[in-house]
């Protein structure tokens, strides 16, 4: 879930936790919010993604200067596949 996590965020740019839980639930089905939480808390305890407050609305956005990282783990088809969701 972390690696659909990371390449969803990178593919969009930023994203609000209803279009990531949206998106994860298109790709596998019904997902706890709880496991969401965790997973996002887990990658932004790791640098890889930061969390953004914008009118009160919750933004996530791939870590400046991670991003490079973040597409030598990932194939870059697999974040132009994303973009279509």
């Amino acid at each position: 879930m972390r690696y659909f996590i990371i390449a969803y965020v990178a593919s969009k740019k930023e994203v609000t936790w209803s279009q990531l839980k949206g998106a994860i639930e298109l790709w596998a089905g019904p997902v706890n919010p709880n496991t969401l939480s965790f997973h996002l808390g887990e990658l932004m305890e790791g640098g890889f993604i930061v969390k953004i407050e914008i009118e009160g609305q919750p933004r996530y956005r791939v870590a400046e200067g991670s991003l490079k990282g973040v597409e030598g783990l990932l194939d870059k088809e697999i974040i132009k596949e994303m973009e279509a969701l």
